[in-house]
């Protein structure tokens, strides 16, 4: 239920736009997961031109929901991430 909450909460309030981060000199982390149904191949494809400096990683084997179905592989990729200079 937490997760749903979470999901509405974001939907409808935040909102967005490539120039919001334009100027952002922050590391980021985008990552992928290869059946993903709910983000097709062009959805994903226009997310990584959007912010082409973000490290990228494409999980195997899993559909729209790797933090879920993947959770040790996921967190190890978050925890890496964070943990890099």
């Amino acid at each position: 239920m937490t997760e749903f909450k979470l999901s509405n909460d974001f939907n409808n309030n935040y909102h967005y736009q490539f120039e919001d981060l334009k100027d952002w000199a922050g590391k980021m982390l985008i990552i992928r997961s290869e059946n993903d149904t709910t983000f097709d191949a062009e959805i994903q494809k226009r997310l990584n031109a959007l912010y082409p400096q973000a490290k990228k990683h494409l999980i195997l084997d899993v559909g729209h929901t790797p933090a879920i179905n993947k959770g040790e592989e996921f967190l190890s990729l978050v925890n890496q991430f964070v943990d890099e200079d």
